[in-house]
């Protein structure tokens, strides 16, 4: 009789042990996973850049499950802002990525709907607020009088059809060649990679029209933007860091940077010059980050 009793126990220990191991134990471990990506420069020299928190939950699924699982519980996105070398970091109001006007007067931001919000910054107050398109929108830049912008419409990754428009939604017009990296806030016009062409081309936005030059992109890489005297491109590519005269629509200066060599994981697409056009911010492709790079290449320095 007592062995069929303890028959009996062993038996429901038995069946016990497998029903935790279909439903799960106890034991569940949090861990924030902390990204940060594309990286720029307020027009003050502070970095931003959008930040995404994932909470996961290490969770006991049983053995008849898997074991041990991974499950993703949250996932939160702001825009922080912050000093140089990465202190003092907080988090800025806007919802969306702010792109902010040459003198620091505004921020622009574009929702899911393409539609464009402009922001003044000095009371944090809408102006305007209007939907240029309907595709969505991969880069922005300010004009230099901060009155207009420049888009692209996204129709492949960073590359698509200019638009340029007023702050209030007026006069659009778009540029039909196939372009990447526009940059205009420190000069009259517009410059982009040509795709269409194959060369460096600049839009004379008065005139709507369009100048091209002998400078393949192919041999500047990306990250298209002016220095802050508006007379000097930067553009980067997988080696080097390079200084075109606006004026004589030339390369005059390369620097070796040497990014890829110690960092594979660099995001050459996330590359932006500051204000004072002496550093240069990036990002991290795939575990995400933050670096600052002097212009001539030296001092790689990772924040975040």
């Amino acid at each position: 009789m007592m062995k069929g009793k303890i028959g009996l126990a062993l038996l429901g220990l038995i069946i016990l042990l497998g029903v935790l191991g279909l439903v799960g134990g106890c034991g569940a471990r949090i861990v924030d996973v902390v990204t940060y990506s594309d990286p720029n420069w307020t027009p003050e020299g502070k970095i931003y850049a959008k930040k995404v928190v994932a909470r996961y939950v290490d969770e006991w699924q049983g053995l008849w499950l898997g074991g041990m699982k991974q499950i993703k519980e949250s996932e939160t996105t702001s825009y922080q802002i912050m000093d140089i070398d990465g202190n003092n970091e907080q988090a800025l109001s806007y919802p969306y990525y702010p792109y902010y006007s040459p003198k620091g007067t505004y921020v622009c931001y574009v929702d899911t709907t393409s539609t464009f919000h402009i922001i003044r910054r000095s009371d944090n107050t809408q102006l305007y607020s209007f939907q240029p398109t309907t595709e969505a929108i991969s880069e922005i830049d300010w004009g230099p009088n901060e009155d207009k912008l420049v888009f692209l419409k996204a129709q492949r990754y960073y590359s698509g059809h200019l638009g340029v428009v007023d702050i209030t939604g007026a006069n659009l017009f778009d540029i039909l060649a196939e372009a990447a990296s526009p940059t205009w806030k420190y000069n009259a016009k517009v410059a982009f990679e040509n795709g269409t062409l194959g060369n460096l081309t600049f839009l004379d936005v008065s005139s709507q029209t369009l100048e091209t030059t002998s400078i393949n992109y192919g041999n500047i890489g990306a990250n298209l933007q002016y220095y802050n005297s508006g007379d000097y491109l930067f553009a980067a590519d997988r080696e080097k860091f390079y200084k075109i005269s606006v004026a004589d629509k030339s390369i005059i200066q390369n620097s070796t940077h040497n990014l890829l060599a110690s960092n594979p994981n660099i995001a050459l697409a996330e590359m932006r010059l500051s204000p004072n056009s002496q550093n240069i911010v990036g990002g991290m492709a795939e575990e995400g980050g933050i670096w600052i790079i002097n212009v001539d290449g030296s001092g790689f320095n990772k924040i975040r």
